[in-house]
């Protein structure tokens, strides 16, 4: 039978999920901070690949601790929980770059091609990785090796 998740565990998975992208802005605005055109673009650079790669794949290992024979309706709440910690990234590093240099009303092609690029891998990764997991959950006992 499915469970439903406590209350408890919905608190922990939110900080789990946001903690670690407002610190990882934070430490990486610093070098935003610097106005090095050297760091700004490694600033850039780092939480760009951050937000496509790490953040969502992280996600999907926070969120496969939770997703384990619970109901469908909280495997949705997971799954969106992990899409508003991505949005919160990317906007979170757009700050970053409109502080220090950009534009808060009138950001370039670019940067907003960097913002829908980092959106739609970084979806694209934490959907693969749920659908993976319902898969292996859904049909890894039926195959198993064992």
């Amino acid at each position: 039978m499915k469970t439903r998740i406590k209350s408890k565990d919905w608190v922990t998975l939110v900080l789990w999920i946001i903690i670690p992208v407002v610190v990882f802005h934070l430490v990486i605005g610093n070098f935003w901070k610097t106005m090095d055109i050297t760091l700004s673009t490694k600033a850039t650079i780092f939480e760009s690949l951050f937000n496509m790669i790490v953040l969502p794949i992280y996600l999907v290992i926070i969120g496969n601790r939770y997703i384990k024979d619970i109901s469908f309706r909280d495997q949705i709440i997971i799954g969106f929980l992990m899409v508003i910690g991505i949005g919160l990234s990317i906007f979170l590093h757009f700050r970053n770059w409109a502080d220090n240099g950009g534009s808060w009303q009138n950001p370039d092609r670019g940067t907003l091609a960097v913002i829908q690029l980092e959106l739609f891998i970084g979806v694209a990764v934490v959907l693969i990785g749920v659908v993976i997991r319902w898969l292996v959950g859904k049909f890894g006992k039926r195959y198993s090796f064992d």
